[in-house]
């Protein structure tokens, strides 16, 4: 009987290497004004819209921290204010 390689060496391209991006590169889009690239078309329109040249338009209610994404804030209370209610300050 013949012995036989491991799965890794049948595949060249295992989702691990894909992971760490040894595969291929993959086309990124562009911000045109401040050049942020995004893997997604829909990420860049979002920042194009929300985010681009934008002030910071909402701030976590425990510290003087503000962010351009409602999401970022949230996340920011859930790891560095654990156990306080979670909600933002909307700067608008």
């Amino acid at each position: 009987m013949e012995s036989k390689g491991s799965d890794d060496d049948e595949k060249p391209f295992s989702s691990r290497s894909r992971r760490n991006g040894l595969k291929c590169t993959v086309d990124r889009h562009m911000c045109s004004r401040c050049s942020k690239s995004y893997i997604h078309a829909w990420h860049l329109k979002r920042h194009t819209k929300f985010e681009c040249g934008q002030e910071p338009k909402v701030q976590c209610p425990y510290c003087a921290v503000k962010m351009k994404q409602r999401g970022h804030v949230y996340r920011h209370i859930r790891q560095c204010h654990r156990g306080k209610n979670v909600y933002v300050i909307d700067l608008n």
